[in-house]
């Protein structure tokens, strides 16, 4: 499995056929340009700060509970809001938000997430006591 980009789907699309995608979506979603030396024809990497590559690896989170039966989360990962960082446009990359509602049987959770340049995730979560 490949990781490009944060996301195993994209190493697949990328290596998929060229002519099934528009060249624009190819050339700027899946395989954006990389930076070449002049001289040499290489790929060059940009190089990252030692704070960058110390935060990547911290997640914060916040619950409030209001209630007893209602809680809310938010959450913010630096490492994905890296991975889902965009050069021509924001995106709420690396934030979480979430909710739970205990009732005497059973919990829902709900929480919503980016995780790919495509769009959000929703996640819905019943709980059972047995």
């Amino acid at each position: 499995m490949t990781n490009y980009r944060g996301n195993f789907l994209y190493g697949f699309i990328a290596c998929g056929p060229y002519e099934v995608l528009p060249e624009w979506v190819f050339d700027k979603v899946f395989c954006p340009p990389v930076e070449t030396d002049p001289i040499t024809g290489e790929a060059t990497q940009v190089a990252q700060s030692l704070l960058n590559l110390g935060l990547r690896h911290l997640n914060g989170s916040l619950e409030f509970l209001p209630t007893q039966r209602l809680h809310l989360m938010a959450g913010y990962s630096f490492r994905r809001q890296f991975e889902m960082a965009l050069s021509d446009r924001r995106t709420s990359g690396g934030f979480t938000l979430g909710a739970s509602v205990y009732f005497s049987k059973f919990q829902l959770h709900f929480a919503n997430e980016l995780r790919s340049v495509a769009g959000r995730m929703n996640t819905l979560s019943l709980n059972l006591n047995l």
